[in-house]
């Protein structure tokens, strides 16, 4: 834990998709966070994958797309 990388210095150029795993954290806190939400948009409208398992899919609940459509409408 340590070395873990905070989520304001996350560049989505570097990466080839984002995860978000299950429980309160994502549902509650990521879902409410602006660069969660920020880097969620950034990767979707990159094409890359964004994955979310169990409670998680609760930080797709701000996210639009560029048309400032929700993400997740007509999914």
């Amino acid at each position: 834990l340590a070395s873990t990388v905070q989520l304001s210095a996350v560049a989505a150029e570097h990466y080839d998709a984002v995860f978000y795993p299950g429980g309160h954290g994502p549902l509650w806190d990521l879902a409410e966070d602006s660069k969660s939400i920020q880097l969620i948009e950034t990767m979707h409208a990159a094409g890359k994958p964004v994955a979310a398992v169990c409670h998680a899919p609760g930080v797709l609940r701000h996210a639009k797309n560029a048309d400032g459509s929700p993400l997740v409408q007509g999914k």
